[in-house]
């Protein structure tokens, strides 16, 4: 296994996370995070004509009134934040360990370099499903069965 995949390595990176953005938000700093998007949930779900542009590591601002709706604990950081046009109110819920970087000021402060393993451990098993699900489809016979 690799360093960056431990879990000790993992929990050291997130209660890093975690005294970097609590020190931000004791003193009221604006401040910008760089996420992995598929990580995140969004309640209520965004549509997908927003979801849809987003990249995989997405940028989010924290100032005003999403810095003061931001609630941090020890494996998530949520805050409200518009979106769109017509801005969306949507509570935004982040995996601490799926912060890649923390901004101030466009000055990067901190950067995570973990690599979540029960998250790559979940997406190797999304594509066997998905690869058995694709072979069990090339049958034609089969494919009558999902209509």
């Amino acid at each position: 296994m690799n360093f960056f995949e431990t879990a000790e390595f993992n929990g050291i990176m997130r209660n890093s996370i975690h005294n970097v953005i609590a020190y931000l938000l004791k003193e009221g700093v604006d401040f910008d995070i760089l996420v992995r998007i598929e990580e995140v949930s969004f309640s209520p779900k965004l549509p997908k004509y927003i979801s849809e542009n987003f990249h995989e590591i997405t940028y989010f601002i924290l100032a005003e009134y999403t810095l003061s709706s931001a609630v941090l604990d020890n494996k998530t950081f949520k805050f409200e934040a518009g979106f769109g046009e017509e801005n969306f109110a949507s509570l935004v819920k982040v995996p601490l360990i799926s912060i890649v970087q923390i901004l101030v000021n466009d000055t990067p402060i901190f950067l995570n370099v973990a690599v979540d393993t029960a998250l790559k451990i979940e997406k190797r098993k999304l594509r066997r499903v998905r690869k058995s699900k694709n072979i069990f489809l090339s049958n034609p016979e089969n494919r009558d069965l999902f209509q």
